[in-house]
């Protein structure tokens, strides 16, 4: 006798409920970002790359993610978090890969800390610092397979740095603070540490 398959529907919602918020199981991959930085408080931010779904990657390890699973995925994914990111556009390439473009503007003094794109921090500290960090994939023993998370990071501001670990600085040609080939699985979190006006 066969018995109901319910980890499909269980994988379905869990996915649902975790992504819709933007949540780590959405891996930025294979991206150009450019995040501008200004001392009035603003930031604008856009993402062009694609998104890896670790929860599809999984399923598929393991043998649980049949067409019609990864279709339903897909769909709620799209509607979803196109629906919560403004400014977020998908299309499902295969293989738990989407190509995303995200182009999203606000005030990184409406609140504490803003997350963007799953990708980078900005918090402001004490004494006026406004710090960016690289975001981690966190608890990530052992990655599913086919996982990557590299691409290329551009920084812009008319604030004074403070500190940053970027591989190139502003010059004649480029207004970057640019880290290349930045890696969220294993290479050096992203530091930025600017002086923000009180």
């Amino acid at each position: 006798m066969n018995r109901p398959q319910k980890y499909p529907a269980l994988l379905r919602w869990v996915a649902v409920a975790t992504c819709v918020l933007l949540a780590a199981c959405l891996v930025p991959d294979r991206y150009k970002a450019t995040l501008d930085l200004t001392a009035a408080g603003d930031y604008t931010l856009t993402y062009n790359g694609q998104l890896v779904d670790l929860v599809m990657l999984t399923a598929r390890d393991k043998g649980q993610l049949s067409p019609k699973l990864e279709e339903e995925m897909v769909r709620l994914y799209s509607k979803e978090l196109t629906k919560e990111a403004r400014g977020l556009t998908l299309e499902y390439k295969g293989d738990a890969r989407f190509e995303a473009r995200l182009e999203t503007a606000g005030s990184y003094r409406a609140g504490k800390m803003r997350m963007l794109a799953d990708l980078l921090q900005i918090k402001l500290v004490q004494d006026g610092v406004l710090e960016v960090r690289g975001l981690r994939l966190k608890d990530l023993k052992k990655p599913p397979k086919g996982l990557t998370s590299t691409g290329d990071i551009c920084i812009t501001t008319d604030m004074p740095v403070i500190e940053h670990n970027a591989d190139s600085t502003p010059g004649l040609f480029s207004r970057c603070y640019r880290w290349k080939n930045y890696d969220m699985i294993e290479g050096t979190p992203l530091l930025l540490r600017l002086k923000a006006e009180p």
